[in-house]
């Protein structure tokens, strides 16, 4: 099911990976001069084509206003999981799976079994077409020996960190504690006693002394203490240091006769231009051109951060540098080299510049692939900032100039031609030719054969080899060893690994989901006191958990935040409309929130107060940055500027109280209404002015459809949307509504609220099948997850015969939040596990309002799995904040549509946030943007580490720490043949299902059998017997001290005390 994009893309995927690094240039001929030869006639179209390849490979993330989780291995997501991520280990030189030390510590403590470490190798073999009982050198099969791999350290360490092991911990004189290390040392004293008594001089100096530096015409003197007696009785009184000796020296002239293996070198890197001149000369030409494109790339993109905007932006990055430098004198002599064919290149364009410098550069139409791609992965922050802008122009503010990845390649293109022809010239390595072919031949060198010994000696203990049996050993017999540890590497031993644990997790899960099943789950109890719809976020979890725990007679469901709305929202105080819909859908309706007639002075003097109060701040904030007004205002203000900084430090949630009190009378916040009227025809932007009545139908009927509830409608029904508070926080959208586009979703709440309230819509919908009743109230609201904070709409609106039931039901949300804050609190390391839940409720406010603070909450730290299903299969199982819950009813939907719908938006967006957090979280620095310490905002785009460098992208240190990287686990209520159909329907949920960026299970509705999509097809997976599931009072009585993980568990007061 792939696209014929995706396919036109797999060859050079291939190529890319073999040599990400690479650099080959062929030999151009002869020296540029000032004007290059003409480049061939089909090189625009390769060029095209390169920028088009590269592009598809760079970070794709958004403006930190837009921020929306992603897969940050979207280019390769044609490719099925583990094979993309071996291409991208390649492409990125990252770490594409956690550390096999981490894997191994799992395996120790009981998150990984053994057992079924075992059987994921049996199909890792399976798979790979490798015969598990093959013969290893007569040692061992090759299904033993990987399995030795998997559960032991063979990765050999540094030349130097081998010298300090064999120096201070005499690595070569001590085995291993292991079983039978013991049996080794016995068997090798018996062998080498005997080995003594017929030995010459020579063998027993190799043997024991062996290389260590001793000069060979001293090596009669050293041999003299070796004589037979001295060696019989250090045999027999400390034996281990004179076998692990033999043993040492044994591996070491095996090693030395062995051929050189894979692992035992690094891999085979072509160099560039930049690492040939740094290799000759010590010279690193990026130090000089990157931070000065870097900073020409920050100005031209910023977008009112700057004092001085950048002149000259209306013609393009290329153009308005160009100008900029041609203009004024310089210095540094690479610039004037620049500025030398810059003003060669005065009337060309951006891709005339890109083909002269190649040209230029000796890099062949065919190399315009892998010469490019490498260029801009050395700043793949700026490259793909531009890439994503001039993809989605909407995306930038409305002044903003036009932006290209063929510009600002041409800048960098023509920075690195004069660095290297400048570089070259000063240094006397002649014509720029010369310095290509030197570039094109030139490889790393190999590690030295220690390697491989150290790889035997450590398997040789492991296998419990005798020095008796490692002597029988022969160089091809060892090569066999090696070459089997080869085609066994790191990457497929973590593939092995997360296969294994993500084995567990998912064992647990489904576990407990068949323990916590109820006999007839389609079995609904009388009609509730109150329902809550919130949005699928898996933060929510734990919310709906708490919420029923306190009171059982309520129901919950999960629903997109966006409530099946896409709008241009215009909110009281905002500047302008900003988009409330899931990413990649563009808004048809605009909708305003405006004060009642009522207030409408008071909202006047509210807007006057504000603009007054903005214009004031505006010029502080651009008067601080100018030289004069700077220091007068630092004068002025800084002195005063102590109390609310000393304020906002030691008591952050009081100084939060105290300017939402001043805030209230200053600016006091008039009734509001969102406008819906169609009838006043389109805006000027071009959007429908509101929802028209047969919208509005369909937007409530697909909401009441969707999540099941058809039927036994409660009094109150709340629609909580989310956002989230948080101070000094840059990436705060990655904190919001996912589904609002990375915003805060009351107002879609709020507008869905006002059609389901609307009796004409109730008729509407009844004769769909949907019944309403008429004692029945809509409540919108919002949940901060953050701050842990609830905020109700339009309550005036509310009927008075509800009033007590909302007090009810408020009385549940505020110890719903208060319970929910305290388990919250539990991952933070600096709130005390022994805590009460008032406490861990002030410990989460207060985070949400210190701006020192790098982890205001954890967002979606530890997501792990996905279940679209009626509540009853979870309703009451603690799933410890990893689950996004998806409410849906496969008993009334009988033609799949609900189904489609539903996986459509769960499936991407589930695994889009799933994947930023897996990959951030196994490189941090690659995948991810580091730690928050060092970050500044950069013209409201991104953040850089520091004052200058390259955009930081994808989730910080902080928010994935504690994220445990895994697949998402999709759980679906649905049998096989419906969901197949769906993912048949639906291309992009299809192929993260058959390419296994997710894990998909059925669940039966009727029999509750479960099946895994495995290898094209569905097995079952609930064959064994589950185990026993643990039961607690409460969900705080289960997760009372303790902050690791914790696996499920049925909560009996959400099951109103039933077990």
């Amino acid at each position: 099911m792939q696209s014929t994009s995706s396919r036109s893309l797999d060859t050079s995927f291939e190529s890319v990976h073999l040599q990400t690094h690479a650099v080959r240039v062929s030999d151009p001929g002869p020296a540029p001069s000032i004007a290059p030869a003409q480049p061939p006639a089909d090189a625009r179209d390769r060029l095209h084509h390169a920028l088009e390849h590269a592009a598809h490979l760079l970070p794709d993330q958004a403006p930190l206003e837009m921020f929306v989780h992603h897969n940050t291995l979207h280019a390769l997501a044609h490719l099925p999981f583990h094979h993309a991520l071996r291409i991208a280990h390649g492409v990125y030189d990252a770490q594409v799976y956690r550390s096999e030390q981490e894997f191994r510590s799992d395996l120790a403590c009981g998150r990984i079994d053994p057992e079924e470490l075992d059987r994921e190798l049996d199909r890792y073999l399976h798979q790979r077409g490798l015969d598990p009982t093959q013969d290893m050198g007569g040692l061992c099969t090759r299904r033993a020996l990987y399995a030795v791999a998997l559960r032991v350290d063979l990765a050999p360490p540094t030349r130097a960190a081998l010298r300090w092991r064999v120096r201070e911990e005499q690595f070569d004189r001590r085995l291993a504690a292991r079983a039978d290390t013991n049996r080794m040392i016995e068997a090798g004293r018996d062998y080498l006693r005997e080995l003594v008594t017929r030995a010459t001089t020579a063998e027993l100096t190799q043997r024991f002394l062996g290389p260590n530096g001793v000069p060979s015409r001293m090596g009669e003197r050293y041999a003299i203490p070796l004589e037979i007696g001295a060696l019989l009785r250090q045999l027999e009184t400390d034996p281990e240091p004179l076998v692990a000796g033999s043993m040492w020296q044994t591996c070491r002239v095996l090693a030395r006769e062995c051929e050189v293996h894979a692992s035992a070198e690094a891999p085979a890197r072509t160099w560039t231009h930049r690492d040939e001149l740094l290799n000759r000369t010590g010279r690193d030409i990026w130090e000089q051109t990157l931070p000065e494109l870097l900073g020409w790339a920050a100005a031209y993109l910023e977008e009112g951060l700057a004092y001085w905007p950048m002149p000259g932006r209306e013609a393009g990055f290329f153009g308005a540098v160009r100008e900029l430098l041609l203009a004024r004198g310089h210095v540094r002599p690479w610039i004037r080299r620049a500025v030398e064919r810059l003003e060669q290149l005065r009337e060309a364009t951006a891709t005339d510049a890109i083909l002269t410098a190649l040209a230029a550069l000796g890099v062949a139409p065919e190399q315009y692939d892998q010469y490019l791609l490498e260029l801009l992965a050395v700043t793949p922050g700026f490259a793909g900032m531009f890439s994503r802008l001039e993809r989605h122009p909407h995306e930038r503010a409305t002044l903003a100039p036009p932006t290209s990845l063929t510009e600002f390649c041409a800048v960098r293109l023509v920075f690195e031609w004069a660095a290297v022809e400048l570089a070259a010239t000063e240094h006397g390595l002649g014509a720029i030719d010369t310095l290509v072919r030197t570039a094109a031949t030139r490889r790393d060198a190999p590690h030295p054969d220690t390697h491989a010994a150290y790889r035997l000696f450590i398997l040789a203990q492991v296998l419990g080899l005798a020095p008796a049996q490692l002597d029988t050993l022969t160089p091809s017999a060892a090569n066999e060893l090696l070459d089997a540890l080869d085609t066994f590497d790191e990457l497929d031993r973590c593939r092995v690994f997360l296969e294994a644990y993500e084995l567990r997790y998912r064992t647990q899960i489904l576990d407990g989901m068949r323990s916590n099943r109820p006999a007839k789950p389609g079995l609904r109890a009388a009609r509730p006191s109150a329902q809550f719809v919130t949005c699928i976020d898996d933060r929510e979890e734990s919310f709906r958990r708490h919420i029923e725990e306190v009171d059982p007679s309520v129901e919950t469901f999960g629903a997109a935040g966006s409530f099946g709305l896409a709008i241009a929202y215009r909110g009281l105080d905002a500047a302008g409309h900003i988009p409330l819909a899931p990413a990649g859908v563009r808004p048809r309706h605009e909708i305003f929130e405006h004060p009642l007639t009522q207030d409408a002075a008071i909202g006047e003097r509210r807007r006057s107060r504000r603009r007054r109060w903005g214009a004031f701040l505006h010029q502080l904030f651009f008067g601080s940055r100018s030289a004069v007004r700077g220091a007068l205002t630092s004068l002025a203000i800084g002195p005063l500027a102590w109390l609310p900084l000393g304020v906002r430090i030691m008591a952050p949630r009081a100084s939060v109280r105290a300017l939402a009190w001043v805030g209230a009378r200053v600016l006091p916040k008039p009734r509001t209404r969102l406008t819906n009227d169609e009838a006043c025809g389109p805006s000027p932007r071009g959007l429908a002015s509101g929802y028209g009545f047969a919208e509005q139908v369909d937007r409530v009927h697909a909401l009441l459809e969707g999540i099941g509830l058809r039927e036994s409608v409660a009094p109150l029904v709340f629609l909580l949307a989310h956002g989230s508070t948080s101070v000094n926080n840059p990436h705060a959208a990655a904190y919001d509504c996912g589904a609002c586009g990375g915003r805060r979703g009351g107002a879609t709440g709020r507008l869905l609220v006002s059609f389901a309230n609307d009796p004409a819509v109730r008729v509407a919908i009844a004769a769909r099948g949907i019944q309403i009743p008429s004692d029945t109230w809509f409540v919108a609201g919002e949940h901060d997850t953050t701050a842990d904070r609830i905020e109700l709409f339009d309550l005036d609106l509310l009927p008075a015969s509800h009033a007590g039931q909302l007090e009810r039901a408020r009385a549940v949300m505020e110890e719903a939040r208060t319970r929910n804050g305290h388990e919250r609190s539990r991952k933070f390391e600096h709130a005390a596990l022994t805590s009460s839940a008032q406490v861990g409720l002030r410990h989460v406010e207060a985070r949400a309002s210190h701006f020192g603070e790098t982890r205001p909450e954890y967002n979606h730290c530890t997501n792990a799995m996905c279940v679209v299903s009626r509540r009853s299969l979870t309703r009451g199982l603690f799933l410890d904040r990893r689950a996004f819950l998806v409410s849906y009813d496969p008993d009334s939907d009988r033609t799949g549509a609900v189904l489609d719908r539903l996986l459509a938006i769960a499936a991407p967006v589930g695994a889009g946030i799933n994947l930023e957090y897996y990959f951030s979280r196994v490189d941090p620095e690659r995948f991810g943007c580091g730690t928050k310490l060092p970050h500044n905002v950069c013209g409201y785009i991104g953040v850089l580490n520091g004052t200058s460098g390259d955009l930081r992208t994808g989730l910080s240190t902080q928010m994935t720490e504690i994220h445990e990287p895994m697949r998402l686990l999709v759980i679906v209520e649905a049998t096989p043949q419906a969901l197949l159909a769906a993912a048949a329907r639906e291309p992009i949920v299809a192929e993260l299902i058959t390419k296994g960026w997710i894990r998909l299970v059925s669940v039966d509705p009727d029999t509750g059998e479960m099946q895994l999509f495995e290898a094209g097809a569905f097995v079952a997976c609930d064959t064994h017997e589950p185990a026993p599931l643990a039961t607690a009072t409460t969900s705080g009585a289960y997760y009372a001290g303790r902050r690791e993980p914790l696996p499920p568990a049925r909560v009996l007061a959400a099951l109103g005390g039933q077990s």
